[in-house]
Order: C-alpha cells, then structure tokens, then sequence
C-alpha cells in the first residue's frame, strides 16, 4: 500500500462564502495525510481535531486495505484527495456555535458523493470521536463494493451500518469500548423486526421512529456476538466486501457460518439479549441503561419500547395456556418473540412449553423456528442481587414444532424466546406461531 500516493489533486466541492456557487479556498483550512484532506471554515479553531480525524482515517485505511484487502474510493484512481469536511452542525446535535459555517446547514456524519460522483465525508465538530470516525471510515472503504449495488440498497443497508459499526467497536480502546454499544436497546424494543429492517426497508404501517429505523445500528452487537461469543473468524464479516457478485448480506452469514450454526447462535443471541446483553461488560450496561432512559423521554410511538411479550403475572394452572402474539408483534424473518412469565405465585412449579409453529410464512416461505427459555433465578430490579440464569433450548422437530420443561422457584423469572430463522432472507412477511404451556405445583 502507498501511503502517501503521489500526484493527488486538493479540489474541494463545498464552502461558497460570496454565493457564487465557488467554493473559496481562502476563507477555509485544511490538512492533509495519505489520501485525505480535512476542510473547515478558519474562523474556527478546529486544527486538532483535523489531526485527530486525520491520524485515525490513516490508521483505518491501511488496516482495510493491508489486513482487510479492500478498496481505495475512486478518488485516488482519479488523482484527488479524499475530503472530509468539519461543519457546525444543527441537525441532531446539541452546542451549535450559533455562528454558522461555510457549508450546508442539515449536513450530519455520513460518506456521500459529491456532483462529481466523488464520495467525501461529513463530521459535525460536535462529534469528532474514534468510534464515529472509524465507522464512517469504514464506509469510505466500504464505497467501492456498494457503489456498484445500489440497485439492492435496501437489503444491504443494514449490513454496511451493522458492520462498520462492528468495526468501530473492533477497534476501539478500553476507553472508547464503553459506548460503542449505544443503540442496542434498540433490538430488544423491537425483537420482532426482521434483521435486515431499516428505515426504508419495513412494512408501510410501521411506526415512523427512530428507534425502529436505526436499528440497524444497533446489529453491531450481533456481528460482535457472533466473532466473540461463538467463534465466528472475524474475516468472514469483512469478507463479503471483496464478492464481485450480487449477495444477500443475511444469506451469506447463512452460507458462510452454516445454517443450523447460525441458527442456534442467534437465538442463544437472543436469548442473551433478553438476559440483560450478558455478553457486554458492565460498564457498557450502565451505559445502554442511561441511553434506553433518554430514549424512554422522546419516543412518540410506544410500540417502539413494548416487547414481543405479554405478562401473565399471576396465572397459576395445571390447564393449557394458550400464547398467541399480538398481530403487529408476530415475528419476521431472522426476528424472534420474548414471552414474559413471573413465577410470583404458589411454589415451586414445573412448566411444560410446546411450540407449534406455521409451516408457510405470510408470503408463502417455508417457516423454521427455534427456542429457548431463560429463568432468572431470584430476578430482583437491581442487577447486583440477581441470582444466576439458566438457559433452557427447546428441542426442535423440523423446524416447525418444539418442546421444553424447566423447574421454576418461587420469585424466578420465566422469558421464552421464540425465534424466527427461515432459510429465505427478504421481505417482511411474518411466521405466526402458538405456544402452549402449563405449570404443575413440585
């Protein structure tokens, strides 16, 4: 790799001071190192931010392409730097200098081409941290694959986010790690969206919020469970980017990773989910606490913060109980279901679980389904107090039916997981199922 390829042209396309339409080179600054150039409007004293983003970008870049054997942008085929542009920011971020700047007002973070057909990059002052600066970086390198697909936009955004996403975490320091896994309260306010849902890729009648349309942000943590939980080659994430044919980003895992793998790991991930992320440090639980309480305050829609679930309480019976889910919380593909049950009444208790799902999907694709169930034993609100968590698997008979018995104690608490994996990896049909349970006092 060359790190400093020669003859690279500085043409920046933003930053009109007079309205001409020109950008004016002399009312900006800017700093150069390997292929990038970061911009700024000089009534700003942003220089070391510049060095910080320049220094990071440079890392970023010979880690794709040494390690990673990605792609250059075009720009470099084309002799220009790559620009990166520092702006003030009022879209989504709070602390605008209120002074305003030489470039677009609604700009936030994001990689974009410019009307050359050149992609740069956009970074409010506000935010200029490693983690945000190695995500969009990775989407510099990631251009060149996805420029080419724009046509299967929507069932590869949520993997070019998820892992440039991953990416960031991947490589961030001890410091940085904490809040690298900001959005994941995210899935489980939603468990029951398909994994490739975005904010352009869902059902007409889903709710219009945040929460549900960047999602697919949040499905780092999924690509992190994967590689650190399970096993799963770090290379096998990146490695989609070098397939020169059309690809199914979700297909792919399925290929690569093998079926009844994948299978099995995303529901244990969804079970761990369930189980207070138990995969994620403490620090960084605290963390996701404070961003589910901010989130809480804002929401408009609170289908956005329901779970698949329903609370039975204090329902004690020898009878069959019949759980259905709600219409509108019946699981996607790749999605899954979180069925709540409190053993806060009578004692001890042995509760048998049968699963019987569908055999077609909405749409007409075969369904296949898969199981476990959680007991949190003691379940207190304070996570210091809690006992430890069992995890049950149902045990499945082709894909369509299962089976699980667990022994409940007084005060434990019960989540089913259902989830929904079909070997079809498009749409937003729904697998309906029931499940059929029952409790006998021990």
């Amino acid at each position: 790799m060359d790190s400093e390829p020669p003859r690279l042209r500085i043409k920046p396309l933003f930053g009109d001071g007079d309205g001409d339409k020109i950008p004016d080179i002399e009312l900006m600054e800017v700093r150069t190192l390997g292929i990038f150039a970061v911009w700024w409007d000089k009534r700003f004293d942003w220089e070391s931010r510049a060095n910080f983003i320049l220094k990071t970008l440079y890392r970023v870049r010979e880690d794709c392409i040494k390690n990673l054997g990605m792609s250059d942008p075009k720009n470099v085929r084309l002799g220009f730097y790559f620009n990166i542009y520092i702006h003030d920011s009022d879209l989504y971020y709070s602390g605008s200098t209120k002074k305003g700047d030489l470039f677009p007002d609604k700009w936030y973070a994001m990689v974009k081409d410019n009307r050359l057909g050149l992609p740069y990059m956009t970074l409010p002052w506000q935010d200029t941290d490693g983690d945000l600066v190695r995500h969009e970086g990775f989407h510099v390198f990631q251009n060149e694959w996805y420029r080419k697909r724009t046509s299967q936009w929507n069932e590869l955004s949520w993997y070019i986010e998820a892992s440039a996403s991953w990416y960031a975490a991947d490589r961030a320091n001890q410091k940085e790690s904490v809040t690298s896994y900001e959005r994941v309260h995210f899935i489980t306010a939603n468990p029951h969206l398909a994994i490739w849902h975005t904010e352009h890729n869902k059902k007409i009648s889903d709710p219009d919020e945040k929460e549900l349309n960047h999602r697919q942000y949040a499905l780092e943590c999924y690509l992190f469970f994967l590689c650190e939980v399970c096993n799963v080659p770090k290379n096998i994430i990146t490695d989609i980017f070098k397939i020169k044919d059309k690809v199914n980003p979700a297909e792919y895992l399925f290929r690569k990773i093998g079926g009844h793998n994948l299978r099995e790991f995303f529901t244990y991930w969804a079970a761990c989910n369930t189980d207070d992320f138990s995969y994620l440090s403490n620090t960084q639980k605290k963390f996701i606490d404070m961003q589910r309480w901010n989130s809480k305050k804002s929401v408009l829609n609170q289908l956005a913060f329901s779970w698949s679930s329903r609370n039975l309480k204090r329902r004690d019976s020898n009878e069959n109980i019949i759980f259905c889910p709600k219409e509108e919380l019946v699981t996607r593909g790749w999605s899954y279901n979180v069925l709540e049950i409190k053993n806060d009444y009578g004692g001890k208790g042995k509760y048998e679980f049968k699963l019987e799902g569908d055999a077609f999907g909405s749409e007409g694709a075969p369904s296949y389904f898969s199981g476990r169930v959680l007991i949190k034993k003691n379940w207190s609100a304070y996570r210091e107090r809690r006992g430890v968590t069992e995890h049950i698997p149902f045990i499945m008979s082709g894909g369509i039916e299962g089976r699980a018995s667990i022994v409940a104690d007084r005060g434990d608490l019960i989540y089913v997981i259902i989830t929904s994996v079909p070997e079809y990896f498009t749409s937003n049909q729904t697998y309906n199922y029931r499940l059929t349970f029952s409790k006998k006092e021990i």
